[in-house]
């Protein structure tokens, strides 16, 4: 069985991000929040060294291009009857 997991936004509200705008994956026990700045001028990077989310260095897609990735995504899942739909647009 795994253990627990929290799971939060990374935005500038770190104490917000781990109270209220969090889930849990297993059940939940309370944080210590003391160590948490109470709110940052920057996103915090997460594994930076990973080079992954917030911390990437590749070129951003745009709009267009998210749509197109996504679609060619809903195409393959198509047949998938677990996969979930996508919202309408």
């Amino acid at each position: 069985m795994a253990p627990p997991t929290n799971i939060e936004a990374v935005l500038k509200d770190e104490i917000k991000d781990h109270e209220t705008r969090n889930a849990w994956l297993g059940p939940s026990f309370p944080l210590d929040l003391a160590a948490l700045p109470l709110r940052s001028d920057e996103i915090p990077l997460q594994y930076p060294s990973l080079n992954l989310g917030y911390s990437t260095k590749a070129p951003q897609f745009t709009l267009e291009e998210r749509r197109k990735l996504g679609t060619n995504i809903e195409h393959l899942l198509k047949g998938e009857k677990e996969a979930a739909r996508a919202p309408p647009r």
